[in-house]
C-alpha cells in the first residue's frame, strides 16, 4: 500500500502535467517539459529524506518509519489538489507545487527499500523472492491506478467542470493513504529484525555511520552495482509507462484513448507478472534472471519506440505488452538481489542512500533527456538511447558481481560485519522441562 501511494502520488503528476502546467504554471499550451522540470527538482531531495528515514528504520524499525513516511506522502498530494490556480496567486501557485512535491519526495526517500527490507525480512529465506517483490507490485499498481483515475476523471467531467476537474485525483490520495496507515499500525515488525536484536543491543547513529563507512570501503564494487541496478528499476519504470504516453501524444498518429488504453493494459500486465516471477526466483538464479530482464529491455528498447512512433496499433500494442516481460521480471528480483547484498543492520540506512540518489536522477533525467533528444535530432526514435545505454551498463555489473561475489544459487561471498557478534545471551528453558 505505501508502494501504491507512492507511485500513485508522483505518476499522477505525469498524466496531468498538461492540466498542472496550464492551472498552476501558466502555460496556456499545457507544455509538459515544465512540469517534467519541476519533478525533477523536486526528486532531488530525496537523498535527504532517505538519509535520515533510513537511518530512523535502522534505530528504531521498520514499521513506525514506513507509518510516517506514507502519511507525509498522502498529505502532501491532497495539499495539491487545493492549490490556487495561477490566474489566483501567480509564480506562488508554482512554488507551492514544487514545496509540496519537495516534501512528498523527502517522505519517500526510504519508502521502496525499507518496505522491500521489510518484506524480505518477515519470514523464512525459503520465499524471499516472492515476499520482496511485492514492493514492486505496489509500485506498478500504483501506476496503474493513477492512469485509470486520470482517465475516468477525463471522461466523466463536462467542459464546465473542466477546470476544476484535475484536482479530483489528487484529493483522492486521501482515501490510500488512511488506508495504508491503517494497514501498517496493524502490521508487526520485521521479523528479521526483532530476531537479530533479541540479543544485541540497538545500535547508536555513530554506530551506524561507522559500519557503512567500513561496509564502503570494503565492497565498493556493491555500491556501483546498487546504484546502477536501482536507476535501470526507476528509469525504466518512468520511461516506459510514464514518459511514453506522453510521447506518444506528441510523435504518434494513433488516437489518444488507444494510447492510454495500450498503457493501462501493459500496466496490468507487469502489474500481474511481477509476482509471478517472484514466485520462480525462490527455484531458479535471481542473478540469471536479472540478467535475462536485462537482455530483455537492450533487445526491446529500439523496436518498442519504433513501434511507438511509426507502427499501427496492432504493432504498438503488441511491443508494449513484450517490454513488459522483461520489465516485470527485472522488478521482480531487483531490489530482492540488493538487500540480499547488504547486511540487516546497515541495510536501510545503506540501500536508501544509494537507491533515493539513483531514483532522484533516473526519475527526472531520462525523461528530460528524452524530451530534449526527441525535439532537438527531429528523431523520435532517440530516447531509446538512453535505456539502451543504462542496460549496457548493468549487464556489464551483472558479469562482475556474478564473477566476484556469487558462491551459489542466491548465494554470496560477503561477510558479516565485525559489530555482527551478540552483545547478551537468552536462556530459555522449554515449560515442560523441570
Amino acid at each position: 500500500m505505501g508502494n501504491l501511494v507512492e507511485a500513485y502520488d508522483v505518476s499522477i503528476c505525469y498524466f496531468l502535467s498538461h492540466e498542472l502546467s496550464r492551472v498552476l504554471i501558466g502555460n496556456n499550451d499545457g507544455n509538459p517539459t515544465v512540469v517534467l522540470t519541476l519533478i525533477f527538482l523536486a526528486y532531488l531531495a530525496k537523498p535527504v529524506g532517505a538519509f535520515i528515514l533510513g537511518l530512523l528504520s535502522d534505530l528504531y524499525g521498520r514499521k513506525n518509519i514506513l507509518m510516517i513516511s506514507i502519511l507525509i506522502m498522502g498529505v502532501s498530494t491532497a495539499l495539491i489538489g487545493l492549490i490556487p490556480g495561477f490566474a489566483q496567486i501567480g509564480f506562488l501557485a508554482t512554488g507551492i507545487l514544487l514545496t509540496l512535491r519537495t516534501i512528498q519526495s523527502m517522505a519517500l526517500g526510504s519508502e521502496f527499500l525499507n518496505s522491500a527490507s521489510f518484506l524480505v525480512e518477515s519470514g523464512d529465506n525459503k520465499q524471499r523472492g516472492f515476499r520482496g517483490c511485492w514492493s514492486s507490485v505496489g509500485v506498478k499498481a500504483g501506476f496503474l491506478l493513477a492512469c485509470l483515475v486520470t482517465e475516468l476523471t477525463h471522461g466523466l467531467t463536462s467542459s464546465a467542470a473542466h477546470e476544476w476537474a484535475w484536482r479530483i485525483p489528487f484529493l483522492l490520495a486521501t482515501v490510500s493513504t488512511l488506508l495504508g496507515v491503517y494497514i501498517r499500525y496493524r502490521m508487526p515488525e520485521s521479523l528479521a529484525y526483532v530476531i537479530y536484536y533479541a540479543d544485541r543491543a540497538k545500535p547508536t547513529t555513530r554506530s551506524i555511520y561507522q559500519q557503512s563507512m567500513r561496509f564502503v570501503k570494503k565492497y565498493p564494487f556493491l555500491f556501483n552495482y546498487a546504484f546502477f541496478a536501482s536507476f535501470l528499476s526507476v528509469a525504466s519504470g518512468f520511461f516506459f509507462y510514464l514518459y511514453i504516453p506522453l510521447h506518444a501524444a506528441n510523435y504518434s498518429h494513433l488516437p489518444r484513448a488507444f494510447i492510454i488504453t495500450s498503457t493501462i493494459l501493459s500496466l496490468s500486465l507487469v502489474t500481474i507478472l511481477i509476482p509471478i516471477f517472484g514466485w520462480i526466483s525462490d527455484k531458479q538464479d535471481r542473478l540469471k534472471m536479472l540478467n535475462f530482464a536485462t537482455y530483455g529491455l537492450l533487445l526491446l528498447s529500439y523496436p518498442f519506440m519504433y513501434a511507438i512512433n511509426f507502427g499501427n496499433a496492432s504493432y504498438f500494442l503488441i511491443m508494449q505488452l513484450l517490454i513488459s516481460i522483461p520489465c516485470a521480471c527485472y522488478y521482480s528480483v531487483s531490489s530482492v538481489l540488493l538487500t540480499e547484498l547488504f547486511p540487516l543492520q546497515i541495510r536501510c540506512t545503506a540501500l536508501s542512500i544509494i537507491f533515493s540518489v539513483a531514483a532522484s536522477l533516473a526519475a527526472g533525467v531520462p525523461p528530460l533527456l528524452a524530451d530534449y533528444l526527441a525535439r532537438a535530432t527531429k528523431a523520435p526514435n532517440a530516447p531509446c538511447l538512453i535505456m539502451i545505454a543504462i542496460a549496457a551498463i548493468v549487464l556489464f555489473n551483472i558479469k562482475t558481481l556474478a564473477k566476484r561475489y556469487r558462491i551459489e544459487k542466491n548465494q554470496y561471498a560477503i561477510t558479516a560485519l565485525t559489530e555482527d557478534k551478540p552483545l547478551y545471551t537468552i536462556h530459555y528453558q522449554h515449560p515442560a522441562i523441570d
